[in-house]
């Protein structure tokens, strides 16, 4: 996919949609004028909801999509380059959520080529999702309730 040159920098151009109900994911692309106006995981994620989740939809239910996103500085070297932002309907509230943390999982979407990864159906009791390193997201059946394999800790 080749980057549009109005997107700013900072930005991969393209959010990952997972529907876990109908095992299906694809990818959008994050429009130029988004970047430029909303900067950032939060902005990104509150259009999102907006546009794409009915009203009075149950935060705990099949339809409320899930939202990690990132933001122009996430996989930088520079300060706050490790943030990234939870977004959703919460179920404390019934309004907007979100959450914002650090560490390598914005680094690693960002490497992966998306600004934002969202679920829908995440409540399911199937394993579907697989991220393999220099591919598209892939289905893995039959996983969920298996026994995950352990190892020991090392100190």
């Amino acid at each position: 996919m080749i980057q549009d040159p109005s997107l700013p920098t900072g930005y991969a151009g393209k959010m990952l949609l997972v529907d876990l109900e109908n095992r299906k994911a694809w990818s959008e692309p994050l429009a130029a004028d988004d970047a430029l106006e909303l900067v950032g995981g939060y902005g990104i994620g509150a259009k999102f909801l907006y546009l794409n989740q009915r009203g009075g939809v149950d935060p705990l239910g099949p339809e409320n999509w899930l939202g990690f996103t990132t933001g122009p500085l996430t996989g930088s070297s520079l300060p706050m380059g490790s943030r990234w932002t939870v977004v959703t309907k919460s179920p404390l509230t019934g309004t907007w959520g979100d959450a914002n943390a650090g560490g390598w999982f914005g680094h690693r979407v960002k490497a992966a080529g998306y600004d934002a990864i969202f679920c829908r159906a995440w409540r399911t009791d199937r394993c579907i999702c697989r991220w393999t390193r220099g591919r598209s997201p892939s289905t893995m059946p039959g996983t969920c309730g298996e026994k995950t394999p352990t190892r020991p800790m090392t100190t």
